[in-house]
């Protein structure tokens, strides 16, 4: 079952900000950008290092490392040298509140 989890008030994140947090016992990067709200894995999948210290460029967030980029929607690879997607979750903003949907751990494969 997927559940909701809140993470922080919706106003404390700017228009093209990003914030790295915890949910689910995963590091996740939350992305405000053009009125939407992303919330992604915050892990390149080409070095592993943390996309919440990339920037973003269009659609994508970028790893400041190699310049790799991701889909915000998707969480597909969308530019060398990354090749394999991210995660993505569902996100929701309720009561002024950002919330995003984790399995719960009985969920899980």
């Amino acid at each position: 079952m997927t559940e909701y989890v809140t993470l922080f008030a919706a106003d404390e994140l700017e228009e093209g900000g990003m914030r790295r947090v915890m949910a689910g016992g995963e590091p996740l990067v939350i992305v405000r950008q053009d009125g939407e709200w992303f919330a992604l894995a915050d892990r390149c999948s080409h070095e592993t290092s943390r996309l919440s210290e990339g920037y973003l460029e269009g659609g994508m967030i970028c790893c400041a490392l190699h310049g790799a980029a991701f889909d915000l929607r998707s969480g597909e690879a969308l530019r060398p040298p990354a090749y394999e997607g991210i995660a993505v979750h569902a996100l929701r903003i309720e009561g002024g509140m950002v919330q995003v949907a984790i399995e719960e751990e009985n969920d899980r494969g």
